[in-house]
């Protein structure tokens, strides 16, 4: 392939995501402001193609797992789709 004059720095990485039907949630908390926030990432599976849709960012809740936001993700706005 002919290089265009510009050069990318590529890296390699590995991301850990919670699977829910055909969508994938990346999970993270962060802090903002000086208050503990998180963020999810919304991927859709189609095929061979993983497409980003949206990031969410809510308050922490320390009762509440990963696992358990990420299924109220999934429930309140995308499981409709699913079927």
């Amino acid at each position: 392939m002919e290089n265009l004059g510009v050069e990318f720095n590529v890296t390699k990485s590995n991301l850990e995501v919670y699977n829910i039907g055909t969508f994938a949630f990346n999970y993270r908390e962060l802090e903002e402001n000086g208050e503990n926030i998180i963020e999810v990432d919304v991927y859709k599976a189609s095929g061979p193609v993983i497409l980003y849709i949206k990031t969410y960012k809510a308050p922490y809740i320390p009762e509440a797992s990963p696992v358990e936001m990420c299924e109220a993700l999934y429930e309140e706005f995308y499981m409709q789709k699913e079927e």
